[in-house]
């Protein structure tokens, strides 16, 4: 919590909207937890497209998600 205060301090980037706080884990129950979260975001938000960035675990969660609801997936 500490890094996580500090890093949106120090960048002066805003505060997230959404957080899932899926915590950490193994690599099955990080990616099921963040399907999870993910899914019901997406199902009451109902984007157009999802933008996922990187090779993590939080971006093939998303892009996962994002195609079975079919939404565009951005990367």
């Amino acid at each position: 919590p500490e890094l996580d205060a500090e890093l949106f301090k120090e960048l002066k980037l805003a505060q997230p909207h959404i957080r899932l706080n899926t915590g950490s884990g193994s690599f099955s129950h990080q990616i099921a937890a963040q399907m999870q979260g993910l899914e019901k975001v997406l199902q009451k938000e109902k984007p157009k497209y999802v933008i996922v960035q990187g090779d993590t675990n939080s971006a093939l969660a998303g892009a996962l998600v994002a195609a079975r609801l079919g939404i565009g997936v951005l990367h």
